[in-house]
């Protein structure tokens, strides 16, 4: 039987959010308060779904040595998940992956649909990924009018709503190259946890995507991961921790507010998922030249599998070392420039690039270079203190940021015309 239609302006109870009326002379119960925090949860949880899941600030995570075993230490923070529960982590906690908690006793959980047990169990060699999930326990002790407490069910003071870490096993597709090499294995992990699928299918049939983003991690973890989990960071583990991966599978909050076949280039996750593919890149990076310093003896095309649209390289510095460094980072690379842009650019630069598809360094495809004129200008000048050199680069799809403008430019960092 099809259901009746409403009428305008009729009270529509279905989903409604049902609190305890109050009034003097009612006679009120330990349900009748239980269904009164339930109410509390669920315009929690709406409101956390409106806002979107992710990792609202913190929460960052890096391996440390531990007597114990092998550990991360998970900074302060909060998070969203999926069903819009909040997830906060009030101070930095070490969390030991060497082994699990023992099982927890059944209670009357208000997060009765986060149920989590399953994970991994030690830290064998794999790829994991380590999320924040929902908790619960009970606290204290809580007075009765019974004569013998002992023989009272479920009196402890209060229910605790906390959160635990988890650690669920990956699996990805790996080639020999990515094997051999820890750097690339770590930037191959990397980009099959972005949705480079949807991305494709968009450019071949933008009239035919389905109503719903995919998530590759519930590919790569497969049931163990659900919408309770929010993902911190990937984690590689041999006989010691060979890297952490913040960015690969960490997204700030983001609203659906899209649906239907546009979902894709309309939602605000698609760009969140742009910001995150620079920002692994650059954490990588980072660590990759922590020792040297600049990026002399990287060779893009044999250490990432992709770069994202835009990035930003630390450079020698010096003209010799920055042509070395050039030549030898984008080997086999078709590059042009570098040009010098005015600073006012580089912010918009980098946000426009979060729409733009990654750059295979294989491909043969153009790559836009460019040193940034105020960062030429004040090493050249000895500004105290001295900056870092660095090049930017972006890919060819991506507009050219170098034009002619000589009423702002400046004298010996100015552009001539070029053809293109």
């Amino acid at each position: 039987m099809a259901a009746q239609p409403k009428l305008l302006q009729q009270t529509i109870l279905d989903g409604g959010i049902r609190a305890v009326n109050f009034f003097n002379g009612r006679l009120l119960t330990g349900e009748d308060l239980t269904r009164e925090q339930t109410a509390r949860r669920v315009a929690d949880r709406r409101l956390g779904i409106a806002l979107g899941d992710g990792v609202a600030w913190g929460l960052e995570v890096q391996k440390i040595e531990h007597p114990l075993g092998t550990a991360v230490k998970v900074e302060a923070g909060l998070a969203i998940n999926r069903k819009g529960q909040t997830l906060h982590l009030p101070n930095a906690i070490e969390v030991l992956l060497s082994d699990r908690s023992a099982p927890k006793v059944d209670i009357t959980r208000s997060f009765n649909d986060c149920n989590l047990k399953s994970g991994s169990i030690s830290a064998s060699p794999g790829i994991y990924l380590l999320t924040i999930s929902p908790d619960e326990a009970n606290e204290g002790h809580a007075r009765s009018q019974s004569l013998d407490e002992g023989t009272v069910q479920c009196n402890s003071d209060a229910l605790v709503e906390a959160v635990q870490i988890r650690m669920l096993p990956l699996q990805v597709e790996l080639d020999a190259a990515a094997q051999a090499d820890n750097d690339r294995l770590r930037n191959a992990v990397a980009w099959q946890c972005f949705d480079l699928d949807s991305m494709a299918n968009f450019m071949i049939d933008p009239l035919r995507m389905p109503a719903k983003l995919s998530d590759p991690l519930q590919v790569l973890a497969g049931k163990p991961y659900t919408a309770c989990d929010v993902p911190l960071a990937l984690v590689r583990i041999t006989t010691k921790i060979e890297f952490v991966d913040l960015w690969s599978v960490r997204r700030r909050p983001t609203p659906r507010g899209c649906s239907g076949s546009f979902a894709y280039p309309l939602e605000e996750r698609r760009r969140a998922e742009g910001e995150a593919m620079f920002l692994q890149f650059q954490a990588q990076l980072a660590t990759m030249t922590s020792s040297s310093g600049d990026v002399r003896g990287l060779v893009a095309n044999k250490k990432f599998v992709q770069l994202p649209a835009a990035g930003i390289l630390p450079m020698p510095g010096d003209s010799a070392g920055d042509v070395a460094a050039i030549a030898s980072f984008f080997a086999g690379c078709t590059v042009r420039g570098p040009a010098f842009i005015e600073g006012a650019r580089l912010e918009t630069l980098l946000r426009d690039s979060y729409s733009y598809p990654p750059i295979d360094p294989n491909s043969g495809e153009l790559i836009w270079l460019y040193w940034v004129r105020e960062n030429r200008q004040a090493i050249d000048y000895k500004i105290t203190p001295t900056p870092r050199a660095c090049l930017v680069f972006t890919s060819g799809h991506m507009p050219y940021q170098a034009d002619a403008r000589l009423d702002v430019a400046k004298w010996d960092y100015a552009n001539t015309p070029i053809d293109r």
